[in-house]
């Protein structure tokens, strides 16, 4: 790559991530209230929050990941985002009985069911969970900046996380659901042009490799995760929390399951034609088949849109991690400033943590695994009006999180699946022995 390229290429980085701050002033909460700052005074309309949702989604796992993974396993990747789609569907249908109205984050929609202490257990797993997975998203961001200066993969994910803190602190919920639009056209557009080229252009060679069988556990696995981190996940609920009624509400997810769908579409596509150009796969694939199809100068503007994804999602999960952190583990309720402040510290930990880890899919499912495995079934009881009794609560949370991590650690491939019929098990036991 000539030097030019690359002069250019560090200025759209400089450019892209200096933006940020700039934008965030201008889009700032001007009230200073934390509804104001969390929930953008619940005025967002169906077509901003579904916006937002579908760009929350399609972060590193859904356009880095998930193209690495249709290279290798060809159609059956299209679970990962479809997965995602169901649980975006079953919370649909979950909508009417729920009530959003009172509450600024999952874990205290948890509490007003009157399960206090699954709120509280809610938010001690869910933030080290989410910082996880803000750190998968920096890491993208590093290997984005890294297929054009290939030194630079810390010094992205550092800056990426400083960025984004800053945009989260300064900007709040009006502002991340602001430029969650624009950031959603961009890599739309981008998304269909790499599409087109990939199917109007030859390719330099035939490649006849098979695709992968994907093992069945693993398909169960990432089925169970991601749909269910799409149904009881706290940045889907932070979006629809901000919505003006229960209608809009259901149009907004109408409208991001069709929009995921359509992704899913377009980046299974991409990672099966990538085949023919790019025969050894990985996670890498999209970051550098731009540079293969449309040179070096269309690859750094591919660097960009890829850009846009993991921000997207970024600056989304760290503003629900640290409003959780404050207000529900803190008790700081009502305030903006700690939300702030805690912005900042958690998204510096997570550049830590992404420094030390390398694998985006690895390290989401690692996240989304322990989240669901201890929480999903409780929750499910609790949002549809059935708080669970204290021991039983807690007996669920703790089995089915620790089955869940040992799943993790060790070859056993359904420990998902044992995890939440333990849960569902322990659940409807404790319930009967309460009757009694």
């Amino acid at each position: 790559m000539s030097e030019y390229v690359k002069d250019i290429g560090f200025w759209i980085l400089f450019g892209f991530l200096l933006i940020h701050p700039v934008l965030a002033i201008i889009f700032r909460s001007r009230s200073g209230s934390a509804s104001d700052y969390v929930l953008a005074g619940r005025t967002v309309s169906a077509a901003s929050a579904s916006a937002s949702l579908l760009a929350t989604a399609l972060g590193a796992s859904s356009v880095i990941g998930l193209c690495g993974l249709a290279a290798r396993y060809g159609v059956m990747a299209a679970l990962w985002l479809a997965s995602g789609a169901v649980g975006l569907l079953l919370l649909r249908a979950m909508v009417p009985r729920i009530d959003f109205n009172n509450a600024f984050t999952l874990p205290q929609m948890l509490g007003a069911s009157r399960s206090g202490s699954l709120r509280l257990l809610t938010a001690m797993i869910l933030l080290p969970a989410w910082i996880g997975i803000i750190s998968a998203q920096y890491i993208a961001i590093g290997k984005i900046v890294q297929a054009v200066f290939p030194h630079m993969f810390g010094v992205a994910l550092v800056a990426s996380a400083v960025v984004v803190a800053l945009y989260v602190a300064i900007a709040g919920q009006r502002g991340v659901i602001r430029t969650d639009r624009f950031q959603l056209a961009f890599l739309a557009l981008f998304l269909i042009a790499l599409f087109a080229s990939l199917s109007i252009r030859e390719a330099p060679h035939v490649d006849s490799a098979p695709f992968q069988t994907m093992p069945i556990g693993q398909a169960v696995g990432i089925f169970l995760a991601v749909g269910f981190a799409f149904l009881v996940g706290p940045d889907m609920y932070s979006r629809l929390l901000t919505v003006r009624s229960a209608s809009e509400r259901l149009r907004a997810l109408s409208f991001a399951v069709a929009g995921m769908l359509l992704a899913t579409f377009l980046i299974v596509a991409i990672g099966m034609l990538s085949k023919a150009w790019m025969p050894e796969g990985g996670e890498g694939v999209m970051t550098r088949l731009p540079f293969l199809i449309w040179g070096n100068a269309g690859g750094v503007l591919a660097m960009a849109a890829l850009l846009c994804a993991v921000l997207s999602s970024a600056d989304t999960c760290l503003l629900t991690a640290s409003t959780i952190f404050t207000q529900d583990l803190l008790g700081r309720e009502g305030q903006a400033r700690p939300i702030r402040i805690a912005a900042f510290l958690i998204s510096l930990s997570a550049a830590v943590l992404g420094l030390f880890l390398e694998d985006i899919i690895a390290s989401l499912l690692l996240a989304y695994t322990v989240y669901t495995s201890g929480l999903a079934i409780p929750i499910l009881f609790s949002l549809l009006g059935r708080p669970l009794p204290k021991k039983t609560l807690f007996v669920a949370v703790f089995v089915g999180a620790g089955i869940g991590l040992a799943g993790k650690l060790t070859p056993f491939s359904f420990a998902l699946p044992l995890a939440l019929g333990t849960s569902f098990l322990i659940v409807r036991i404790g319930l009967q022995l309460e009757k009694r």
